[in-house]
Order: C-alpha cells, then sequence, then structure tokens
C-alpha cells in the first residue's frame, strides 16, 4: 500500500526540521567552544559536544555505544578541565548544547534501550552532566554554584522519569492492545 501524500509530506518536513535541529546544534557547540582562549580546549570541547550531539541523533542500534563514547568523553575533558589553569577554560559557558544533548540521549536511553543498558548510559550522562560545571573558572565557594549544580542535575532526573513514564505507557498500550485482541 502507497503511503498517502500527506503522510509523505509529514516525513519529509519531520526529516528537514530534524536535519536543521542537530545542524544548529552543531553551530551552536562550535561557538560555545570559541569561549575558550586556548585552541587545544576549544578543540577538546567542539570534539565532546560533537559528540554529544550525534549521540542524541543516533539510530537506536548504535545509540548504546554512541551514549557511551559521548559520556566519557564528557566525563574525561570535565576531569581534565579541573587541573588547567583558569586563564585556559572556558570563560563563561560550560556547554549548554552539550548539556542539552546528554538529556536528550537520557530520554532517548530509556524509550529505546533494554533497562541495563538504559541504567548503564543514564549513569554516564548524568555524571557528564552534573561534571559540565567543573569546566568553568567559577570558584566553589560562589553561592549561585550549588544552585546551579541542583538544577542540572533536577534536569537529567526529570529527562529520566519522562523516559521512563514513556516506556511505561508504551508497554501498558501494548498490553491492553494484546489483551483486546
Amino acid at each position: 500500500m502507497k503511503p498517502s501524500p500527506s503522510h509523505q509530506c509529514r516525513q519529509r518536513l519531520g526529516t528537514v526540521l530534524t536535519a536543521t535541529f542537530f545542524v544548529g546544534a552543531l553551530g551552536l557547540v562550535v561557538v560555545e567552544a570559541c569561549d575558550t582562549p586556548f585552541l587545544p580546549s576549544a578543540a577538546a570541547i567542539a570534539m565532546t559536544g560533537v559528540l554529544c550531539v550525534l549521540a542524541a541523533a543516533a539510530p537506536t542500534d548504535r545509540l548504546f555505544r554512541a551514549a557511551l563514547i559521548a559520556s566519557v568523553a564528557s566525563v574525561l575533558l570535565s576531569v581534565i578541565s579541573t587541573v588547567l589553569p583558569i586563564p585556559l577554560r572556558p570563560e563563561h559557558d560550560p556547554g549548554a548544547t552539550e548539556l542539552a544533548a546528554l538529556l536528550l540521549v537520557t530520554y532517548r536511553s530509556c524509550t529505546v534501550l533494554t533497562p541495563a543498558r538504559a541504567a548503564t548510559v543514564n549513569t554516564a550522562a548524568t555524571s557528564a552532566a552534573a561534571l559540565l560545571l567543573f569546566r568553568t573558572p567559577a570558584k566553589f565557594s560562589d553561592p549561585h554554584f550549588g544552585d546551579i549544580e541542583t538544577a542540572v542535575l533536577a534536569l537529567c532526573t526529570l529527562a529520566l522519569a519522562a523516559g521512563v513514564g514513556l516506556r511505561l505507557h508504551r508497554r501498558s498500550s501494548r498490553r491492553a492492545g494484546s489483551s483486546a485482541a
């Protein structure tokens, strides 16, 4: 059976919007990397950001591996950044696009991966998201540092809850559909 023209139009529109979103996200990663005056740091920030965006866009069969690679790279960069002198770190932005991509990875892993794999990815992605703030030269004595870190962890929890909720909803709909048949 041939798909209707409206269905084909929706598919094309979805593809165009997705491509536009990811091209924009990759552009934002590059702009965020330019906030660092030290070229190797800027390249590393761009690389981890691109890895996270690509992991968010990865096909389902490659999501587990891509998410783990992106999360580990992000954690390593955050840990290495703590050792760098302050003038070599990003001045303002620790990677907001990277954080958004990690949240999307968390959500997607809950909905499409097995529970064990989703738990592994979520642990890695949440760790990476929590450590992003350590890339900037912000002082731990700054009164807002704890609030921002709490907000990041709350966003990770929200993405996890949304993904698990959607997975449970799909499971209950399938059971209701199979029992009705």
